[in-house]
């Protein structure tokens, strides 16, 4: 069993070894071109999601707003159909268990 212990214990230093290698050739930049390259990126992307976003006078708040009370109003409205139809059906079983007992 302590052959086996070692060989796992071994196998952690190659493991790092190697990520280390292949981090360093595929990530050949410094820490100030990697920055620049992200906010790059980043500005980039940011830029393609507003030319994609469709313009309107309403600002995401107001319509993520707007568009919640709508969900609440449709809620609104299934909650008391539905409270109402549970007690319907629980009066029909009430009845049925009421003729049951005749």
């Amino acid at each position: 069993m302590a052959d086996n212990v070692g060989s796992k214990v071994t196998y952690f230093p190659v493991g790092l070894g190697v990520g280390a290698l292949v981090g360093k050739s595929v990530c050949a930049k410094s820490g100030e071109e990697t920055r620049d390259f992200l906010f790059r990126r980043r500005r980039m992307r940011a830029k393609i999601r507003a030319e994609r976003r469709p313009r309107t006078g309403v600002s995401a708040p107001d319509s993520w707003s707007t568009r919640g009370q709508g969900k609440l109003r449709v809620q609104q409205k299934k909650i008391p159909s539905a409270a109402v139809e549970a007690g319907r059906e629980g009066a029909y079983a009430a009845r049925i268990e009421v003729l049951k007992a005749r």
